[in-house]
C-alpha cells in the first residue's frame, strides 16, 4: 500500500518555510534578533534546513559566536556541499578566528565551485594579506575586480596590497579607478591621498583629500593628513586651522592636540606647543608621539630635568625604524641606579651619527664609575671612535655582542646621570682624525693658499623635515663670497646638486673618496671653518673643537635651544639662526659678512 502524507509533518514543513522567509526579511531590514529567534524557530521545526543553518551562522560570526557560526556552517555544508557561499561564510568565520589556512581551504572551495565569485576571491586576498603573502594576494584582488569590474572594497585591498610593497606608483592607479566606479567612495581618495604624502607630493595629496571633505566632511582623519601635508608646505597657518576644525568636532581628539602642537612648534610658539602636547596626553595618556614631543620641547627650553626624563617614551613612539627600536636585553637596562664596579656595561647608538657624536662624550663618566665599557656604534663611526678613553671594545653595529651586565642606549645617559645644563660633560678629546687619513687629503687638497672653508647644505633627504633644515646650492653659491677655496664634506649629491656643481665649479667636491667619518673627519682638520646645515657633520666638526658655524631653520632642533649664537655642548660652535620662517637669505647674508671680516682673505 502506498505511503499517504503526513497532514502534521507538511504542515511543519510549510510553517518553517513561511519562518524562514520572514526570517531572511527580518535579516535584510536589519531586525537581527527578530531573525536569530525566527530562525531558531525554523531549526526547531526542520532541524537539516539549509538557509536556516546558513544565516544563523552568518549571524553567530558578526556576533562574534565563533563556535557557534562554525557548526551552523558546518552543518549547512554537510546539507549542501555544492554552494559556494556557504564556503565563502565558513571562510569569513575562520578568519576571524585566525585560523587563517583553514579559512583558505574554504575560500579555494568556494571558487572551485563558482570560479567567477568576486567575493571569495576578495576575501581570499585578505587573507593571504593577514599571512603577508602579497603577490598571491595581489592576484587574488585582481581576480576579484576581473570577476566584479565596479567592486570598490576589492580595488581598495588590492591597492593596500600595492603600498605594503612600495609599489606606490601603481597603488595611485588602483585607489584612482576604485574612486571612478565609485565616486562617492570617500576611502579612495583618502588612501590616494595618502600614498602622495609618502611620495611627498603635498600639493597632489591635497587634491585628493580635498575630494574627501567633499564626499564625507567630517572625516576628521583626512583633517589630520590635510594638516600633514600644509605644514610640509610650510602652510603653518592652514595646518593649524585643520587641525582646529577637527578639535572643533571632537575636542578629545589626541591627535590633533599633537599635530597642532607640531605646527605650533615650527612657528616658535613653544608654550602653547606644550599646552597642545599636554593636552593630548590629557585625551590619551599612553600616547607616546606626544609625550616626546613635549619631551623635546622642554629640552628646546633647557629644561633637561623634565625633556630626558619624558625622553623615555621615545620607544614606544610610533613608526620607529628598526634600528630604532628598544632592545629587550635579558640584562638590566641601567639608568643610574645600580653601582657599576666592576661590572660590564654595553653603551649602543640607536639614532643618528649626530647623536652618537654628540653622547659619546658620557662614556668617560660611565667609565669612572668603575665600569668596563662595550661602545656599539653605527659602522662609519666606529673607527673614528675606537680610542675614545674608558672604552674595552668597540662594535660596529650588527655585529657579536660580547657578554656585558648592563645595558644603556647612549641618549639616556644625560637621564643617568641627571645632566643640566651647567653639568653637560665636555667633548671627549679622544676624538681625532687619523694622522695618516689626514696626511693622503693633506696630498689631495695640495698646497694652501688661502682660507679653506668646509661646507655642508644638505642633510639626509629620506628625513621628513630636510626640506626645512636644509639649503638651496643655488641660494648658498649666491651667497658664498669670492676669495676662499670652498670644500665639500657632503659625500652625497642630488642630480640637481650635481649639474649646478660642474656648472658653476665654485665648489670643491670629493664625493665617494669619501669612505666614513675618518676621512670626514681628517678634511674637517685641514679647514679653517666648517659651515653646515644641522647634520652630523656639524656634530663631527665641532666635536674636534674647529670652528663650526651651524646654520639653523626658525625652529631649530632641541640641542642648539633657542635665543643664543653659543652652544652648551660644543664651545667652538657658533649659530647662525633663522629670524623668520623659511629665511635663509638673512642667515646666508650673515655667514658671508662674517667670512669677510673673521677669515684673512686673498
Amino acid at each position: 500500500m502506498d505511503s499517504q502524507p503526513n497532514p502534521s509533518v507538511e504542515a511543519k514543513q510549510g510553517e518553517a518555510e513561511r519562518l524562514a522567509r520572514l526570517g531572511a526579511m527580518l535579516y535584510q531590514i536589519g531586525s537581527i534578533e527578530d531573525a536569530i529567534s525566527t530562525y531558531e524557530q525554523v531549526l526547531a521545526l526542520a532541524p537539516e534546513h539549509f538557509d536556516a543553518l546558513q544565516l544563523l551562522g552568518v549571524v553567530a560570526a558578526r556576533k562574534k559566536n565563533y563556535v557557534q557560526a562554525l557548526d551552523f556552517l558546518s552543518r549547512a555544508i554537510a546539507i549542501n556541499p555544492t554552494h559556494p557561499q556557504s564556503y565563502n561564510n565558513l571562510g569569513n568565520a575562520l578568519q576571524d578566528l585566525n585560523r587563517l589556512d583553514e579559512a583558505l581551504v574554504n575560500y579555494d572551495q568556494a571558487i572551485s565551485l563558482k570560479p567567477d565569485f568576486a567575493e571569495a576571491h576578495n576575501n581570499r586576498g585578505n587573507t593571504l594579506a593577514h599571512l603577508k603573502r602579497w603577490d598571491e594576494a595581489i592576484a587574488s584582488f585582481i581576480s576579484a575586480t576581473t570577476c566584479k569590474p565596479d567592486y570598490t572594497d576589492a580595488y581598495l585591498n588590492l591597492g593596500d596590497s600595492l603600498v605594503e610593497i612600495k609599489l606606490y606608483d601603481e597603488a595611485l592607479i588602483i585607489y584612482a579607478e576604485a574612486g571612478r566606479v565609485e565616486p562617492g567612495s570617500f576611502e579612495a581618495f583618502f588612501r590616494h591621498g595618502n600614498v602622495l604624502l609618502l611620495l611627498k607630493r603635498w600639493d597632489d595629496a591635497l587634491a585628493s583629500f580635498a575630494k574627501v571633505v567633499e564626499i564625507k566632511p567630517d572625516h576628521l582623519d583626512v583633517y589630520i593628513n590635510q594638516g600633514i601635508a600644509l605644514h610640509q608646505l610650510k602652510r603653518l597657518d592652514d595646518a593649524l586651522i585643520s587641525y582646529e576644525k577637527i578639535l572643533a568636532i571632537n575636542p578629545g581628539h589626541a591627535e590633533a592636540h599633537n599635530n597642532r602642537g607640531g605646527a605650533l612648534l615650527a612657528l616658535k610658539r613653544v608654550d602653547e606647543a606644550i599646552n597642545a602636547f599636554t593636552s593630548a596626553i590629557h585625551c590619551k595618556p599612553d600616547f607616546a608621539d606626544a609625550h616626546v614631543n613635549l619631551s623635546l620641547s622642554h629640552l628646546l627650553l633647557g629644561n633637561f630635568r623634565e625633556g630626558f626624563l619624558r625622553y623615555e617614551w621615545r620607544w614606544k613612539k610610533s613608526g620607529l625604524p628598526s634600528f630604532n627600536e628598544k632592545r629587550n636585553y635579558p640584562q638590566p637596562l641601567w639608568l643610574g641606579d645600580q653601582s657599576l664596579q666592576g661590572k660590564t656595561i654595553l653603551l649602543y647608538a640607536e639614532q643618528g651619527l649626530g647623536d652618537t657624536i654628540q653622547f659619546c662624550r658620557y662614556v668617560d663618566s660611565v667609565a669612572k664609575l668603575g665600569a668596563t665599557i662595550i661602545l656599539e656604534v653605527q659602522r662609519p663611526l666606529a673607527q673614528l671612535l675606537s680610542n675614545l678613553r674608558g672604552i674595552r671594545q668597540v662594535v660596529a653595529s650588527g655585529d657579536a655582542l660580547p657578554d656585558f651586565d648592563y645595558h644603556c642606549p647612549l641618549m639616556s645617559l644625560p637621564l643617568a646621570f641627571k645632566t643640566e645644563l651647567d653639568t653637560i660633560p665636555s667633548v671627549s678629546p679622544d676624538i681625532q682624525s687619523n694622522p695618516e687619513k689626514l696626511r693622503q687629503w693633506g696630498l689631495k687638497l695640495g698646497n694652501k693658499n688661502r682660507s679653506r672653508i668646509g661646507l655642508v647644505w644638505g642633510g639626509n633627504s629620506v628625513n621628513m623635515n630636510d626640506h626645512i633644515r636644509s639649503v638651496s646650492l643655488s641660494l648658498l653659491l649666491r651667497q658664498l663670497p669670492a676669495g676662499f677655496d670652498y670644500i665639500s664634506l657632503q659625500k652625497d649629491f642630488s642630480p640637481d646638486d650635481l649639474t649646478l656643481l660642474d656648472q658653476e665649479k665654485k665648489i670643491i667636491c670629493f664625493g665617494d673618496d669619501i669612505h666614513d667619518f675618518s676621512d670626514t673627519a681628517a678634511l674637517c682638520e685641514l679647514m679653517d671653518v666648517i659651515i653646515s646645515v644641522d647634520t652630523s657633520v656639524a656634530h663631527l666638526a665641532a666635536s674636534l673643537n674647529k670652528p663650526t658655524w651651524i646654520l639653523l631653520p626658525y625652529t631649530p632642533d632641541w640641542r642648539w635651544q633657542l635665543g643664543r649664537t653659543d652652544n652648551p655642548w660644543y664651545p667652538s660652535v657658533k649659530l647662525y639662526r633663522q629670524e623668520s620662517l623659511y629665511d635663509w637669505d638673512t642667515v646666508l647674508t650673515k655667514v658671508a659678512v662674517d667670512l669677510k671680516t673673521e677669515l684673512k682673505r686673498l
